[in-house]
């Protein structure tokens, strides 16, 4: 289930629910979640009605995933001939879907919901915080356009732009991202590589969805979109860049594999970042940078969560400016207006993913 960061086809738990006001009912609810969030809780016991006293939320919060935000999406739509018997629809009424993420603080989707509405039965009432105009130092509750202008540019200068060619190896870097190890099997598919490393460990924001490594995960979903098994190898250890790196090259090493040039592929907002990790680590190689081809709002879009992107964003753009003092990388000439882009958005707020100056590298 996409919304999960799960492959088409891929098992997750559904607990189904008709609401009603009286005996009318007003609509129906279907919420989905991934098994490894709620095994062996009251969520998947097929015992009709509530998951318990607060529902299932509480048992969420009870197996350790705190309930952070939500993102909700409502659209109109013609029902379906079962809709109609099922919410005892008037001739002509018209359902409202609802669309709702449910997501913890490190952006990890916990349940994903799906509901259906009588149109003239339900009424939606929201609530929302105006920007905050005080110089205190607090997060704007409102993405300005701004922050979305400053956004931008640190993504430009993030991406290198290099023109594909052959190489001898691509080397996958392991995150939340599963769009990086989609993007490594269609360059391999297109002929760019013979061999696939797939890199990395698990991270806060990765142990949940990614149990058994993000390296392992990557290496599933390729072979799912065809990719050979015996076409990918696997370094499962790494928990920063340069350890990507580093342990990758020791693992071509140990499988004597002949590499002059590498396709490096990340995430669309650490190319450069990570670019200039690779040179600084392993300058004897030609190294092209490769990401998803897409555009910040649809970046956007695939996580669910601007702020979170935006952090993320924020936290590339220092460690590039502050790791080359640090031996970490090379350094990379950073232009004024995104240094001042850079500050901007640190100075709205966005600091989730920012690391101390004088920290170890992470």
């Amino acid at each position: 289930m996409k919304a999960h960061g799960l492959p088409e086809g891929a098992e997750v738990y559904a607990r189904a629910r008709v609401v009603k006001e009286g005996s009318q009912p007003t609509h129906t609810l279907t919420s989905y979640y991934r098994p490894e969030h709620v095994e062996g809780t009251r969520i998947v016991d097929p015992t009709p009605g509530p998951a318990g006293r607060g529902g299932g939320f509480r048992v969420l919060y009870d197996a350790g995933y705190e309930i952070d935000h939500m993102q909700e999406t409502l659209f109109a739509r013609i029902p379906t001939a079962d809709e109609v018997q099922l919410l005892q629809l008037a001739p002509g009424e018209w359902v409202v879907e609802l669309h709702r993420t449910t997501y913890t603080a490190d952006g990890t989707v916990v349940e994903f919901a799906i509901g259906v509405h009588a149109a003239t039965r339900f009424a939606w009432t929201y609530d929302f915080q105006g920007p905050r105009l005080s110089e205190s130092g607090g997060r704007e509750r409102v993405i300005s356009a701004q922050v979305w202008a400053d956004a931008q540019r640190i993504w430009d200068f993030q991406q290198m732009g290099h023109e594909l060619r052959p190489c001898s190896v691509a080397i996958g870097l392991g995150s939340h991202d599963l769009g990086v190890a989609d993007t490594t099997a269609d360059l391999y598919h297109r002929g760019i590589m013979p061999l696939i490393v797939f890199t990395g460990a698990t991270s806060r924001t990765t142990r949940d969805r990614m149990p058994r490594g993000e390296a392992e995960h990557y290496r599933e979903r390729a072979i799912e979109l065809g990719v050979p098994a015996d076409a990918i190898l696997v370094e499962p250890r790494a928990g920063n860049t340069g350890e990507n790196i580093r342990f990758s090259r020791a693992l071509l090493e140990e499988h004597q594999a002949a590499v002059s040039s590498v396709l490096l592929v990340s995430k669309p907002y650490e190319e450069r970042r990570a670019y200039a990790t690779a040179r600084k680590l392993w300058p004897e190689v030609e190294w092209v940078s490769a990401s998803a081809p897409m555009t910040l709002a649809d970046y956007v879009d695939s996580i669910g969560d601007a702020r979170l992107v935006i952090d993320m964003l924020a936290g590339a753009q220092q460690r590039l400016m502050i790791y080359p003092q640090q031996g970490f990388m090379l350094e990379q000439r950073v232009p004024e207006d995104v240094a001042a882009a850079y500050e901007r958005l640190r100075d709205a707020g966005f600091i989730s993913r920012l690391v101390a100056d004088t920290a170890e590298r992470k």
